[in-house]
């Protein structure tokens, strides 16, 4: 990864002056104020329904097709600032009372497409890198052998995961995959609306929620059940209530998180 990439803002909005965060580093809310979150998310999804809606079918299903296709899960991760950044934009235009047409929200995506990028593969790689680490832990099996002409060596052996290991490493991939949002959750709206670099959006990313780590509790109990019952339930069951539920808990509660944890309301 260019590390340049991480260290530089959009060039286009280096011209303009960017607002300042009233909390740099992130300030402690309450759990219970999800609840506001997803009531401002709603607010905005009802001024452009046609948007809101496609956004969150659209990463329903593709989180239905990851769930079919695990080996893709980085690629998510990879395209979750991109969708994220073009949705903090279109509410922060909604809450001044100006929609921005699908048009701008492209336009301000394209702009800062470098940052969001380079975010999404950060996060890419947290994602790739502890699966690795978890792979290695659950499925691959290392004993000394003894070979036919007396020499000793090291003896590599992959571990089914059809035993507690398939379990354990699903549960296990949680919180890895809960990191790399972590990365990239405040990140992308850090990067468009204040023009912080890359490096610096995921690092007060990571910061605010930790500090809000019974708000990152509640996100976490949701991936966690929706892991639990994906291999329970019927894949049509999965696809129509699971996700798209899960879809909406995230996609309209995270502009008004950033407000609250960086900005104030």
């Amino acid at each position: 990864m260019n590390t340049d990439c991480l260290n530089s803002a959009s060039p286009v909005v280096r011209l303009q002056r960017a607002p300042a965060l009233r909390y740099p580093e992130g300030q402690e809310v309450g759990a219970i104020a999800v609840v506001k979150w997803l009531a401002s998310g709603f607010q905005a999804a009802r001024v452009q329904p046609v948007m809101w809606l496609a956004a969150i079918l659209g990463c329903a299903d593709f989180a239905t097709l990851l769930h079919l296709f695990p080996m893709f899960r980085p690629v998510a991760v990879l395209l979750a600032p991109l969708v994220i950044g073009a949705l903090v934009f279109a509410q922060a235009r909604a809450r001044t009372g100006e929609p921005a047409t699908l048009s701008e929200v492209l336009k301000a995506v394209a702009q800062h497409r470098n940052a969001l990028i380079a975010i999404g593969l950060t996060s890419a790689a947290i994602v790739v890198a502890g699966y690795a680490i978890l792979f290695a832990t659950l499925h691959v099996s290392m004993k000394a052998a003894a070979m036919a002409n007396g020499t000793h060596g090291l003896l590599i052996a992959y571990v089914g995961g059809q035993d507690w290991r398939g379990v354990m490493g699903s549960m296990a991939g949680v919180p890895i995959f809960a990191l790399a949002l972590a990365a990239a959750w405040f990140a992308p709206a850090l990067a468009m609306l204040h023009d912080m670099t890359p490096l610096d959006a995921i690092a007060a990313s990571i910061k605010g929620v930790l500090r809000n780590w019974p708000m990152a509790l509640v996100y976490l109990i949701a991936l966690t059940l929706a892991a639990w019952v994906a291999p329970m339930m019927h894949l049509t069951a999965f696809a129509l209530v699971v996700t798209p539920a899960l879809a909406a808990l995230m996609l309209l509660s995270m502009y008004g998180g950033y407000r609250d944890v960086f900005v104030g309301r």
